[in-house]
């Protein structure tokens, strides 16, 4: 941490204090457009009598007043992702960097089709990524991103139709890791939602594998379609791991894995935004961004301790 505080100081805190300036101005806009918003729902809901008063026709001023506060709505989201994007620019690259870490705020180069192939993710018709951070610890390689995914989903309207929402289905981390145990099957280790639900849910892939660890079988559900493989895989000490992780992260229901192609793929549901290095409407400059930041990264080399990734002799 000390060393960590003098890089931040040298490097960071400069263009975070700049970054400040344009913050606090950026926080009088949205006020001012939440102003506009207010005014623009007030005008809405007594547009028959702001009509009357100023002589101009009910449907024009219903319009404009939907015009303004829809207008006014977007311009709040464009000021804030701006800043978003700046700030990770000023705290969260640099950060990584001094780390040993690559970090793009685009995660376009993330290999999310493998989470698809493996089907550990929700089935979902549009994906936003970001965040895109690699690098190694202890010998071990390792690639993420934040993922969310959205379905497009068909909902009565009250009246007799019908009309079509996108709903969220997964907010969270999408980790891969390299695993240290040669394996050639694919072997799924999901939430417990019975063996009908993964299968509703469709995870349809292999067989379910039954093991003899019970607080484990509480927890996951594995399938593979190779049920040697899996037992050599999931061994008593690497099953106590995956449960002690649930347990660490409060997560129980919300972490799914896939060992594919001599990678360990992790699916962490945990329905926030990552990275993001806090709030637009408090101070750029107090500590308590960085030491947030530093946490959630930490996140990172946690899992590759608490699952013991470096160490072969409990697999």
């Amino acid at each position: 941490m000390e060393d960590y505080e003098s890089f931040y100081e040298a490097s960071i805190a400069p263009e975070i204090r700049q970054l400040e300036i344009e913050r606090r101005r950026t926080v009088k806009r949205v006020f001012a457009l939440g102003a506009v918003i207010l005014v623009a729902i007030l005008v809405f809901v007594f547009h028959t009598q702001i009509s009357a008063a100023v002589g101009v026709g009910d449907g024009f001023v219903r319009i404009a007043a939907l015009l303004a506060g829809f207008g006014a709505v977007a311009s709040i989201f464009h000021l804030q992702s701006k800043m978003r994007r700046k700030l990770k620019t000023a705290l969260v690259e640099p950060t990584c960097r001094f780390l040993g870490l690559d970090y793009s705020l685009d995660a376009g180069r993330f290999p999310l089709p493998r989470f698809v192939d493996v089907k550990i993710l929700p089935v979902h018709d549009h994906v936003h990524l970001q965040d895109h951070i690699s690098g190694a610890h202890a010998g071990v390689d390792f690639e993420l991103c934040e993922a969310a995914l959205t379905k497009r989903v068909e909902r009565s309207d009250g009246k007799g139709g019908t009309k079509t929402e996108n709903q969220s289905v997964f907010q969270g981390l999408l980790l891969i890791y390299r695993f240290p145990k040669p394996f050639t099957a694919r072997t799924l280790v999901l939430p417990d939602r019975s063996w009908l639900g993964n299968r509703i849910a469709g995870f349809r892939h292999g067989e379910r594998v039954r093991l003899e660890d019970p607080r484990f079988e509480r927890i996951y559900e594995v399938f593979s379609d190779d049920q040697v493989e899996a037992r050599y895989l999931l061994t008593p000490g690497f099953m106590e791991c995956l449960t002690d992780l649930a347990d660490h992260l409060g997560a129980s229901g919300a972490l799914s894995f896939a060992f594919e192609a001599q990678n360990l793929l992790i699916a962490f549901h945990s329905k926030q935004k990552h990275f993001e290095g806090g709030s637009l409407f408090t101070p750029l400059e107090t500590p308590e961004r960085a030491k947030a930041l530093l946490q959630e990264l930490k996140l990172i080399y946690e899992l590759i301790e608490r699952l013991k990734l470096t160490d072969r002799s409990h697999l």
